[in-house]
């Protein structure tokens, strides 16, 4: 009986880590520049590979920080918000030259203002290797 349950819990287990998504082709630290008609900055992000939450700061060429966060899809789609400044970032992940992964797309900010933003990976996470 015992062997059993043992056997029936490593399926379950065996069966739950194969079914848990990885992110793992997109995780990592990111590095990059956004500009607009109005602001221009630096970006730094990282993406968890677990679940692909992505957790980011800017600075603006004037001196102001921003957070931003957002959610990478399983198909490297990618919605974000700042919750500070109001900004959006929408865009997509994906392989880039060179087999880098980066990200790139538009923000917007009411009144007008937005532009282009893109990051490239700088570092994979250990888990991911």
């Amino acid at each position: 009986m015992l062997k059993k349950i043992s056997a029936a819990g490593l399926l379950l287990a065996s069966v739950y880590a194969h079914a848990a998504p990885s992110f793992c082709q997109v995780a990592g630290s990111y590095r990059g520049v956004y500009s607009g008609n109005t602001d221009s900055g630096t970006l730094m992000a990282v993406v968890e590979a677990a679940d692909g939450t992505l957790r980011g700061s800017a600075m603006s060429a004037d001196g102001r920080q921003f957070a931003f966060g957002g959610v990478i899809a399983g198909d490297g789609s990618f919605s974000s918000g700042s919750v500070a400044t109001g900004a959006l970032f929408v865009g997509r992940f994906a392989s880039a030259t060179g087999g880098q992964i980066a990200g790139q797309g538009d923000w917007a900010l009411g009144g007008g203002q937005g532009g282009r933003w893109q990051i490239v990976r700088e570092s994979i996470p250990a888990t991911c290797r």
